[in-house]
């Protein structure tokens, strides 16, 4: 599988995910909830859909798609920048040119500082990038 599809199969699988975290969230809505656990479901999705985004991001990159219409779609200006920050080596870029090397991406866990690594993407490590 190239790492496009690989992409696609995860952004898949994590729109699987969020479409049931939402169903549980319609079902608890007639539930006695403190104000602070609503909250954090709220955050919970929310961290699950930004993830969601740079799933389909990576997979539209890895496919060939021009970072200026990537940039658009996310609703930023700098082409250059938005390439930057998903990190995409083996994507097409406005400031780096392919490598024919195989791609990696930059993962990191939110909100821990230090934890960013680089990882090549194969069939093998699919969990991730999901």
């Amino acid at each position: 599988m190239t790492p496009e599809i690989l992409a696609r199969i995860a952004a898949a699988r994590a729109a699987r995910d969020l479409s049931d975290l939402a169903r549980q969230e319609v079902g608890t809505t007639a539930e006695t909830t403190s104000p602070t656990e609503r909250i954090e479901r709220a955050r919970r999705m929310r961290t699950m859909l930004n993830a969601y985004v740079d799933l389909v991001v990576l997979a539209e990159a890895l496919a060939g798609a021009d970072w200026r219409e990537i940039a658009e779609a996310l609703g930023r200006r700098d082409p250059g920048t938005v390439a930057e920050e998903f990190a995409v080596a083996g994507a097409p870029s406005p400031r780096r040119r392919p490598t024919g090397r195989p791609p990696t991406l930059k993962t990191w866990t939110p909100g821990m500082p230090g934890t960013a690594r680089t990882t090549t993407l194969t069939s093998r490590n699919l969990s991730l990038i999901y």
